[in-house]
Parts: C-alpha cells; sequence; structure tokens
C-alpha cells in the first residue's frame, strides 16, 4: 500500500479542483453583489495579458465592475500583434501564437462560458508539425497518439518494444487525467495511487526520467522531446506531467490559429469586459499594490491616480509584483523566500519576415523545426548561449494557415528560437537608458545568423525572397511586459513547481491574486486562460466582494 503524507493530500485536493476547473461554473450571485461608491471596482486587474483578461471577463460576465490596468497601448501581453511595410505591402506579425488546441477540454468551454469562443475564429493546422534533424525529417499531418506510434515503430522497427510501452505509458496518463477532470469523490483522494497510478507515477519525474525508463535510443528521445523549445526546458530538467499532458491534448485535438492573429482573441475579451460594465484602461502603468492592514485594496498608477477596489488581480510577473509593486519588506518572509527561489523562464528571440513570393507550393506545411543534432540538452545551451547556429529553430508560415489576413502572391514567416537572458544582460542599461547602438549591432547579427540557418535547411533562396524584416530580444520582451528575464512561461515548468507544486493563485497577502503563466497552471495560452479562470474561483470562494 502505498503511503502519502497530509501534504500529498492537500496536493491532491487542489489539482482535483484545478482539474475540474473548466467545467466550473460561478454560483448564482445577483442580489448578493453590494453596490460601489463612485470611483470603486470590484477588482482591479493589473495586466491585460490573457490571464489578466480572463479573470476580468469572468468578473464581468457575472455581475462585477472590473478595471484592467495596462502599461502598453493595446491588450494582449504575449497575445498580440502589430504590422510592418515592405514592398508596398503591410505584413501582420504575431507576436507568440503558432498554435493552440482550441477545441480542446481545457480551452472551449473556458471560451464559450465567456461568450468569446462564437467571436473569435479559428483555422485548423493541415500539419501537426515538421521536424527536419540531420538523416530524418518527420512531416506529420493530423495525427493521433496511436498514430504516432505507428510511424515511430515503422522508423525505429528494431525498437518496438520500448516505444509501445512508452507511448503506453503516455496514453494511460492522457487517460487518467481526462476520468480525474470529470470530478471524484473526496474519499478518492485517499486512494488516489491506486485509482491513477500513472498521475501520482509522473508528479515527481522529469520528462527524461519518464524516457529513460524506457527508451535507450537517443534519436527516439529527441523525436519524443522535440516540442521541447515550445516548453522552455530541456527533457533533464521539464516537468514530465507538464509537457505529456498538454502535447498528448494537441495529438487528440488539432492545432489551431486565430483568424486574424491572436489580437483577436485579446480583442474579443476587451470588448466581453467593457459590453458588461468594466473597464480597461490602456497607456498606464501600475506602480503600486495599495495595502491596508495587509490587505490589498487599491492600485496606483505612474500618473499619481489610485483605484481602489474589493480585491487586486496581478497579471504582471511574480517578482515584479513582490519587491516592485509591493515593497519586499511588506511580504511575508517565508513567501519571499518560496518564490525567490522560482527561476524565470527562458526567453524567445524571433524574427518576423515578409517574402516576395507565395511558398507554399515549396513548403506547404505551417509549422516547422530544425535540430542541429540529437541532443537537446546541447540545444537547450545554444539557447542560453543566444547561439542560432546550434539550437532548435522554428519556422512558422502565418501566411499558409490563414491566406486572407496576408498579402496576396506574398508569405509572412516567423523565425525563432529560445534566448536565455543573461546574454543580454551587459546591454541591459544601455538599452533602456535608449542607447541601443551596441545593442542593435548584436541584433543584427544573431538576425542574419538565424536567416542563414533557416536558408541552409530549411527555405533555400530565403534571403533573396525578403522584403520586410523585424526582429526581437528578450530585452523587447522585457520593454513591453516588464516580466523578469523577458519569460514567456512565467517560471520554469521544473518538477518542484508543476502540476501538484505549481505557485497558487492565491497570494499569501490577503485580496491579492495571482492570474498569469507565473501561477497555476502555468505557461502557454490554455494555461494563462486557466490561470485567469482559477484566480475568478478563488475569489468567489473567498467571497470577497464582502470585505
Amino acid at each position: 500500500m502505498i503511503m502519502f503524507s497530509r501534504r500529498d493530500f492537500l496536493k491532491i485536493s487542489g489539482m482535483t479542483a484545478a482539474a475540474a476547473l473548466t467545467r466550473w461554473e460561478c454560483p448564482a450571485l445577483a442580489g448578493n453583489i453590494a453596490e460601489l461608491r463612485d470611483g470603486e471596482y470590484h477588482a482591479v486587474i493589473i495586466g491585460s495579458g490573457l490571464g489578466g483578461l480572463t479573470c476580468a471577463a469572468f468578473l464581468a460576465v457575472n455581475g462585477f465592475k472590473p478595471l484592467v490596468i495596462e502599461k502598453h497601448n493595446i491588450p494582449g501581453g504575449y497575445a498580440t500583434s502589430f504590422t510592418r511595410t515592405g514592398d508596398g505591402q503591410t505584413f501582420p506579425c504575431e507576436v507568440s501564437l503558432h498554435g493552440t488546441s482550441a477545441s480542446s477540454p481545457d480551452t472551449k468551454p473556458v471560451l464559450e462560458q465567456l461568450e468569446v469562443w462564437e467571436k473569435v475564429e479559428f483555422v485548423d493546422h493541415k500539419h501537426v508539425w515538421t521536424s527536419i534533424f540531420p538523416d530524418f525529417t518527420l512531416d506529420m499531418e493530423d495525427c493521433s497518439l496511436d498514430c504516432f506510434e505507428k510511424i515511430l515503430i515503422e522508423q525505429f522497427p528494431e525498437e518496438q518494444a520500448g516505444i509501445s510501452e512508452y507511448m503506453g505509458y503516455w496514453k494511460k496518463l492522457i487517460s487518467e487525467y481526462e476520468i480525474f477532470a470529470e470530478g471524484i469523490p473526496r474519499w478518492k483522494y485517499l486512494a488516489f495511487p491506486r485509482f491513477f497510478p500513472t498521475m501520482w507515477d509522473v508528479r515527481d519525474k522529469t520528462l527524461a526520467d519518464i524516457q529513460d525508463r524506457y527508451i535507450s535510443n537517443d534519436r527516439i528521445k529527441a523525436i519524443l522531446s522535440q516540442h521541447w523549445n515550445y516548453y522552455g526546458l530541456p527533457p533533464s530538467k521539464m516537468s514530465a506531467f507538464y509537457y505529456l499532458e498538454p502535447t498528448g491534448f494537441y495529438h487528440s485535438y488539432k492545432s489551431s490559429y486565430i483568424v486574424g492573429t491572436s489580437q483577436s482573441l485579446s480583442n474579443a475579451m476587451v470588448e466581453v469586459i467593457e459590453s458588461r460594465g468594466g473597464n480597461v484602461l490602456l497607456s498606464t502603468k501600475a506602480t503600486e499594490i495599495i495595502l491596508k492592514k495587509r490587505r490589498a485594496v487599491g492600485v496606483k498608477t505612474e500618473n499619481g491616480d489610485v483605484y481602489y477596489g474589493k480585491a487586486v488581480v496581478s497579471n504582471a510577473s511574480v517578482p515584479q509584483t513582490f519587491g516592485e509593486l509591493i515593497p519586499e519588506a511588506d511580504v511575508p518572509a517565508d513567501y519571499m523566500d518560496k518564490i525567490s527561489a522560482y527561476e524565470p523562464a527562458i526567453s524567445f528571440f524571433n524574427i518576423w519576415l515578409g517574402l516576395n513570393q507565395d511558398i507554399s507550393s515549396i513548403i506547404p506545411q505551417e509549422s516547422l523545426c530544425y535540430y542541429p543534432n540529437y541532443d537537446l540538452e546541447e540545444q537547450y545551451q545554444a539557447a542560453l548561449d543566444a547561439d542560432p547556429e546550434k539550437a532548435t529553430i522554428g519556422m512558422m508560415i502565418y501566411s499558409n494557415l490563414d491566406k486572407g489576413n496576408y498579402p496576396a502572391g506574398y508569405s509572412t514567416v516567423s523565425l525563432l528560437f529560445c534566448n536565455g537572458y543573461d546574454h543580454w544582460k551587459s546591454f541591459e542599461a544601455d538599452y533602456f537608458a535608449g542607447n541601443k547602438e551596441a545593442y542593435y549591432e548584436e541584433k543584427n547579427r544573431i538576425t542574419e545568423a538565424l536567416i542563414r540557418v533557416a536558408e541552409e535547411h530549411m527555405l533555400p533562396g530565403l534571403s533573396e525572397m525578403i522584403v520586410m524584416k523585424e526582429a526581437s530580444t528578450p530585452l523587447t520582451n522585457k520593454r513591453y511586459t516588464l516580466n523578469t528575464g523577458g519569460s514567456v512561461y512565467g517560471y520554469e515548468q521544473i518538477v518542484g513547481n508543476s502540476f501538484m507544486t505549481r505557485l497558487d493563485n492565491r497570494a499569501d497577502i490577503k485580496r491579492l491574486y495571482l492570474a498569469s503563466a507565473w501561477s497555476d497552471p502555468g505557461g502557454g495560452y490554455t494555461g494563462v486562460i486557466l490561470s485567469g479562470k482559477n484566480a475568478f474561483k478563488n475569489m468567489i470562494e473567498d467571497r470577497f466582494w464582502l470585505f
């Protein structure tokens, strides 16, 4: 019999609530919500990333009046886009989204509850992905885990037993999670390891731990871990659950893109918030979370304005929230010690290119990745070193997905690779002081190197097609989001801060909630949307509006 502690029991209890989150609906509150005084809001949300917008939209559709404060002049955080011109054409540039399992049971119900699903149009990827290794290219169309297993066995027949055992473990994990997400009676918590043995087993394992159990071939391990760059950690560091659960859903429920770029989703959420009486205040930077008697009661902005609410929700990075918006001296010491032990996840270097021809006949796929070898740990180190010639490189051809939103006869392409912030620290002070000459030199050097790699291994003749070019670095990400280290995924999804142990959406300060990639359940579009809903659920459970 497997024994576990009270701490494990509490983790399982919390995870159960999170798993059932998509089905949870706010109880009827009509008549129980007190009138506000002039200028007061039920909640003030700092940041309009998808986590903040989701929380605000749930508040609005359930009769509350939220205020969202955003430093940028457009809403969305990383779920935004911009345009650049070239050759007389205007090219939309997607900031972050490559694909999301929008129709999965984790995502679609939440967007429906927010009345956003019908406002946004999705288009499915025709290819799951294409991966280019030195001696092997994997081109997968819409493909289940069963199909993926078949392809691997055909490619590596001598490894059939290990492949089948690994894929069996993966499929069992997904099956258990889907059952678990439907809800279990409380008494089953005590028998959790018996009813959900795979979920119990995976809780404290890295992806490498699970792979090493079944697979000895390094080439197969690399293929099974090929999405590591979309999660920000290599197999040796990444929580196995954090990789296997969403990637499994990716196989089961396809990958979709948002017509009109991810800005369409952010704008739709703003429309819901404002149509239900909430406000979204752009070009306004929050500088302080106001505390009274160790309770969050409002937010002060850069221009000196103060907005009061019965609760505050931070969509800002956790390191910014505790230490900048709230002085470290006002944060409980044990809580500060806890969050200080976590590391921000890696950032990205992006290039957006407008090409003078339609390349869909050359590359019909939408998403490709190039791997210089089968050593993903080495490629992760290359990403930390900002070395595009040794790192995993991603290519997204947006015009192959959403042709109506891009110039006819042209192509819009994005190149990217994970990028460590340490490489850019020597430029940081000058960058934010406006002295960018050395920064631009390094940015341009890496841009040209990344284009050369893509031209050699992915799209021959690429450099001669370019009529528009723009690039961003981790410093760009920090400038627009204020995220520590330019992080895209919040805190790293290591075993000690993922799945059952992810940072809670309730902060250790009364009436302060966290709704972002930094808190439960973590990064990615679905992750931050669920974080926003979880923050709202916690607020309702705390009956925040009564105080």
